[in-house]
């Protein structure tokens, strides 16, 4: 059957072109090409935190937010149906 709309936001731990982050690309789920670093939070040059959704959703917005309340800096992404005018 159909999958829902999935919303898949994650520590990953891996970056973009990784196994763990293809493979959920090769699932079925949409990754932005853009996005800046989260990792380390005190002067980030990874991006290892990701937010990947299925591609019947669309991103209207979606950033790196700044914090020192982790290690990591969280990532902020609204979505919604594609399908919605």
């Amino acid at each position: 059957g159909e999958r829902p709309r999935t919303v898949v936001a994650l520590d990953a731990n891996s970056v973009p072109g990784s196994t763990t982050v293809d493979a959920l690309v090769e699932a079925g789920l949409v990754l932005p090409d853009d996005g800046d670093a989260t990792f380390p939070s005190s002067g980030p040059l990874a991006r290892i935190d990701l937010v990947l959704y299925s591609p019947d959703l669309e991103v209207v917005e979606s950033r790196v937010v700044d914090s020192d309340a982790s290690d990591h800096l969280p990532v902020l992404a609204v979505v919604r149906p594609a399908d919605l005018l």
